[in-house]
């Protein structure tokens, strides 16, 4: 993890040098960059303006830690926010070490889970505003990050989160899609791949959750337009991951030569069914495969 600590006085200094210490005593392996702006300590503060610093560093961190006041932070990032799937974590901690907030990307980029670890750090306390958070309430994309998932549909999540916020249910659904497919395949053919698999499965499409592949096909436009049009998650894993997957599965030589594991829709079918049976092993329709899995464990 690549980490931005900026600090903005000389009391904000100090505590950024003990806040480095104390992460580094358990977390070596990461890198921190320390940037100090402050005209009492011209030895070692930048020339740049905080802006200028904010903008150099904001898409090549994971985290950005800012020891100054809240305003400052704000106005300083305000000019580079582009979505929560891609921003950093933006935590906010005041000189005096009294509190450590939440600013930016919470539940994708992590830093409601940051102001948790931090905090205990430097004895402040954490300042979490999340309505989810607030409310002990589900929130989707924070169990996207949990499980490493990436979120293709983000109207839909925020559709899932208003509506666990207004007190209802998440639909129980069971099932999900494990596909692969040829670079290119159309929406149409994914369609009718997925739709005779479910109906000689004996499966209605009101009980699949989501759809689910490698991480290669992450951008495959007609996996894409499919979950789209249909309202279901489109859940990716890296090769590392699949390569773990627990369980017996069909393989191929093939496969394992393009995409580097060697079966892609049964093994991705059972990551997104939380390790969850598989219901039927690789079916193939026209060059697109399918597989499916029951969830494990789906709590309302």
């Amino acid at each position: 993890m690549k980490i931005l600590m900026l600090a903005c006085s000389r009391q904000a200094y100090d505590l950024m040098q003990t806040l480095k210490t104390e992460w580094l005593q358990s977390e070596a392996e990461d890198e921190i960059i320390t940037i100090v702006k402050c005209s009492g300590l011209q030895a070692v503060s930048t020339d740049k303006t905080l802006l200028e610093v904010v903008g150099e560093w904001f898409d090549r961190v994971d985290v950005m830690i800012f020891l100054c006041a809240t305003g400052i932070a704000v106005r300083s990032i305000a000019p580079y926010i582009k979505h929560k799937s891609i921003d950093p974590a933006v935590l906010v901690i005041d000189e005096m070490g009294v509190f450590c907030i939440s600013l930016l990307s919470g539940h994708t980029g992590g830093a409601n889970h940051m102001v948790k670890k931090v905090a205990p750090m430097i004895g402040a306390l954490p300042v979490i505003t999340t309505a989810s958070d607030i409310e002990g309430k589900f929130a989707v994309d924070e169990f996207a990050r949990q499980k490493g998932l990436t979120i293709t549909n983000w109207q839909l999540a925020k559709e899932i989160a208003v509506s666990t916020l207004e007190g209802a249910k998440i639909a129980k659904r069971e099932i999900a899609i494990g596909i692969g497919c040829k670079k290119g395949t159309s929406e149409e053919k994914i369609e009718d791949a997925i739709r005779q698999c479910l109906l000689e499965e004996g499966i209605e499409q009101g009980e699949v959750f989501a759809v689910s592949s490698i991480d290669l096909k992450k951008e495959e436009q007609g996996l894409l337009s499919y979950c789209d049009k249909t309202g279901l998650l489109f859940l990716t894993y890296s090769v590392h991951t699949l390569q773990q997957t627990k369980g017996v599965f069909t393989s191929s030589e093939f496969v394992e030569q393009i995409t580097g594991v060697s079966n892609v829709c049964e093994r991705s079918a059972v990551e997104a069914a939380g390790g969850g049976k598989l219901l039927c092993h690789k079916h193939s329709y026209q060059g697109v495969t399918v597989a499916l899995a029951e969830k494990k464990g789906m709590a309302e």
